[in-house]
């Protein structure tokens, strides 16, 4: 009877005041109407989103066969009028309409892509705000303060310097760098070498941010482990050595309470990962398909168009693909916060 006197009160004391925001109405079409209950039976609700994920695919897919179409038949049309054209002057004549044909055809695509990215990565900001204090609220109740406190500085710290850097220059450079490819192709590969520097400058940083994140966290989690273990066993051993009658009692309790939270924290993780897995699918899956279609179109391109044709539509896929792998780093980066709550051993 103590047990359970004593295992109430601190169910009253020690509850965290940790609130998950509603989930993001993007994610929906993908979750579905699972809710953070339905992952004690993750087979059920994988199988659930992973029907979703296969009906999803059509559309993006349907999209990006359309896009990449549109761009090659404006590549054979100016193939035509550099074979009709009679001279020079005409010959550079059809190039430039050939590339402000593909500019156009592909424009309204790569807004509607970068809008989307840029819709998701704000979404994954507002998301983690709520996520990440629920998850380590919960981990440090179950008896991991020192490591919940500490990755949860990190995660935040991490996540805000990934999703500004995402937003402020990654995704604006993309936009930048289909300009400059635009330029390049209309003035016979002038602006090459800056498009080629902007390619690098986006690669060092999807690659730097995702790098310095993971291990970031890493280090965090390593070094606060064992600050851990050793505050949960002076804290027993406080109670049970030091309250008398019943600190032993107080001490069961307490990890009796542990236990439940880590169930509320595993429970919570689990279903945010799920989240945000339904966040980014739809984005990133037209992004990439949208890349890999441009890729083929250019390949198919080079048969007739000329290499600055070719070039830009390839370029225009590499552009695409920097703002897929920028959106990717981001859902990455608060799976792996979470999953360090997860990973907690309490």
């Amino acid at each position: 009877m103590k047990k359970i006197i004593v295992l109430f009160l601190l169910c009253f004391f020690l509850t965290p005041q940790a609130y998950a925001e509603e989930v993001p109405d993007s994610a929906r079409p993908i979750l579905g109407d699972i809710e953070s209950g339905d992952v004690l039976d993750p087979a059920a609700a994988l199988r659930s989103m992973g029907q979703r994920m296969l009906d999803g695919l059509t559309e993006p897919l349907a999209q990006a066969m359309k896009n990449a179409s549109a761009v090659l038949i404006c590549a054979v049309l100016a193939s035509l009028g550099d074979v009709l054209s009679l001279g020079k002057t005409g010959s550079g004549a059809a190039r430039l309409a050939g590339v402000l044909g593909i500019t156009a055809a592909a424009g309204s695509g790569i807004g509607g892509i970068i809008g989307s990215l840029a819709a998701l990565i704000s979404d994954i900001r507002a998301y983690s705000a709520a996520l990440l204090p629920t998850v380590a609220s919960a981990a440090a109740a179950s008896g991991a303060p020192a490591s919940a406190s500490a990755n949860l500085a990190m995660a935040t710290l991490c996540m805000n310097a990934v999703l500004a850097a995402a937003e402020k220059f990654i995704i604006p450079l993309v936009t930048v760098m289909v300009a400059v490819a635009t330029a390049s192709a209309a003035f016979d590969g002038a602006l090459r070498g800056v498009f080629d520097m902007l390619s690098r400058i986006a690669r060092w940083l999807v690659i730097g941010l995702s790098t310095a994140f993971t291990a970031a966290i890493g280090v965090t989690k390593v070094i606060s482990a064992a600050a851990d273990e050793a505050a949960v066993k002076a804290a027993r051993a406080a109670l049970t050595t030091l309250v008398p009658v019943v600190g032993r009692t107080i001490s069961d309790a307490s990890e009796a309470v542990a236990g439940s939270f880590a169930i509320v924290k595993n429970t919570s993780g689990v279903f945010g990962i799920l989240v945000v897995i339904a966040l980014a699918y739809t984005p990133i899956v037209s992004a990439a398909a949208n890349y890999l279609g441009y890729k083929i179109a250019s390949s198919l391109a080079q048969i007739v168009a000329g290499q600055e044709i070719t070039r830009l539509i390839s370029d225009i896929g590499t552009a695409i693909g920097y703002a897929a792998a920028t959106a990717a780093v981001s859902a990455l980066a608060l799976f792996i916060g979470v999953a360090g709550f997860i990973g907690t051993v309490t």
